[in-house]
């Protein structure tokens, strides 16, 4: 009987390690976990930060060359993976996806709808197209 008790103790002893290693692990994996949402999130900042500023040097190019400026522009499809949309209104240019971007342009005579993927941007008489 003096026998039982060491090995159930040792047992004990060896699951209470697997429970404290276990839990190590999880804490440290957490903090992993945070920290690449955390660096995934600033990229996407970034990303639509560039895309919005893009959109709108583009809009100013062609309000600055004049008429009959035009100039096919390609953009990504998503922002790492996360949809969004472009809203052109009062000399400014808004990319919406779960937060929103603006840039200033100096113009507010645009017409039509700049989407992902591919747009073409013209200059008609001093009125800005995009997409028509």
């Amino acid at each position: 009987m003096s026998n039982t008790i060491p090995k159930a103790q040792s047992g004990l002893e060896l699951m209470m390690l697997i429970s404290y290693s276990l839990l190590v692990f999880s804490v440290i994996y957490i903090v992993f976990l945070q920290s690449s949402f955390t660096t995934i999130k600033e990229k996407r900042v970034m990303e639509s930060q560039k895309l919005v500023e893009m959109i709108g040097y583009e809009i100013d190019i062609a309000t600055s060359m004049g008429t009959g400026y035009s100039k096919n522009v390609t953009l990504s499809d998503t922002i790492l993976g996360e949809t969004y949309n472009v809203i052109v209104v009062s000399n400014l240019v808004i990319v919406n996806s779960s937060q929103s971007y603006t840039a200033s342009i100096i113009t507010s005579n645009i017409t039509g709808t700049i989407l992902p993927g591919d747009n073409r941007i013209e200059n008609r008489d001093g009125q800005i197209y995009a997409n028509l």
